[in-house]
């Protein structure tokens, strides 16, 4: 992922966590990413954590010349592993972010 891309990447992390997309077209590398955060079902507060956990990963990786972000899936099952994330209880979960029409 180049650089340019790694920060349209970034800032789409930015504007998640503070409720700001206002996108309409997304790389498929973005759209893991959106049904990665739905798919989570995390609490608000819980999935922004989450979030900054994850760009702080990203840019770590990126110094270290690391060229494609793991999806945030990957990244959340090694934190669950090293005890860092908590499961979500299904009354505790967030709406979905994005949803389907039917008709």
């Amino acid at each position: 992922m180049d650089d340019s891309a790694l920060n349209a990447y970034m800032q789409l992390l930015q504007d998640i966590i503070y409720g700001t997309v206002r996108r309409h077209t997304f790389t498929p590398v973005e759209l893991h990413l959106l049904l990665d955060v739905q798919g989570l079902g995390l609490r608000k507060t819980a999935q922004n954590e989450i979030l900054r956990r994850y760009m702080r990963a990203l840019q770590q990786q990126s110094a270290a010349g690391i060229s494609a972000p793991p999806r945030l899936a990957q990244f959340c099952e090694k934190e669950r592993y090293r005890g860092g994330l908590q499961p979500v209880q299904a009354h505790e979960r967030a709406p979905a972010m994005i949803t389907a029409s039917s008709g």
